[in-house]
């Protein structure tokens, strides 16, 4: 019998999550390149490095899916999804579902769905990585919605030592890594236009783009 806690993370997906997901996997990948409480700006840097917050020794497991459904989504928190330590062969194992050949100049997309719990701050979406020739990922994106963005503020000017800035749009935060004055790494957090007590969960619009380091 399928515990409570599944049931609600699969109600949940389904609510918040799979709507998002069947239309994300219609769009070719050419999406904009172009959280919130206050959060000081972190240190300057050129780049998203693959440090401790992506790194083997300090995420060790990289298992595949046990989900007691099998096409369900399965739960993957925010320090097993956003890392570059990961190989195509990997997110096939991790996820029944899997939409690949999603080319970005010399870079090839692999795309998924990722929900990475049922609490406010948790985030649901799509995930895609891109890997170079080498097969090595260069590049992670997530499209999505969060009810507390709170956690991926906390995560952009930590690990991924982004910066706040201020953009055009009062109502959007904006955080970013830049190398000679250019984005590198950019996460953006917008209200939605109408927000429902009922979906709590879906609160922000949420685009996030990590570049691994050179």
């Amino acid at each position: 019998m399928v515990g409570k806690g599944f049931f609600y993370l699969f109600v949940f997906a389904a609510a918040v999550g799979l709507p998002y997901f069947a239309s994300e996997w219609t769009k070719s990948s050419k999406s904009s390149d172009p959280t919130a409480p206050s959060v000081a700006d972190g240190g300057q840097s050129p780049a998203v490095a693959t440090g401790n917050a992506h790194s083997p020794a300090s995420l060790p497991n990289l298992a595949p899916s046990t989900s007691p459904h099998p096409t369900a989504p399965p739960l993957v928190d925010y320090t097993e999804a956003l890392r570059f330590d990961v190989t195509p062969q990997w997110i096939f194992s991790r996820w029944p579902r899997v939409t690949a050949g999603l080319p970005i100049g010399d870079l090839q997309g692999y795309r998924v769905p990722l929900v990475t719990g049922v609490r406010e701050y948790d985030l649901a979406g799509a995930l895609t990585y891109f890997f170079d020739a080498q097969q090595r990922c260069r590049e992670i994106r997530v499209r999505g919605t969060v009810g507390d963005p709170s956690k991926l503020a906390a995560l952009a000017t930590g690990p991924f030592r982004m910066q706040r800035r201020v953009p055009d749009d009062p109502a959007t935060l904006l955080f970013q890594s830049r190398w000679n004055g250019k984005p590198t790494s950019e996460l953006t957090i917008r209200p939605q236009r109408v927000v429902e007590s009922a979906t709590p969960h879906s609160r922000y619009e949420v685009e996030l783009r990590l570049a691994a380091s050179k």
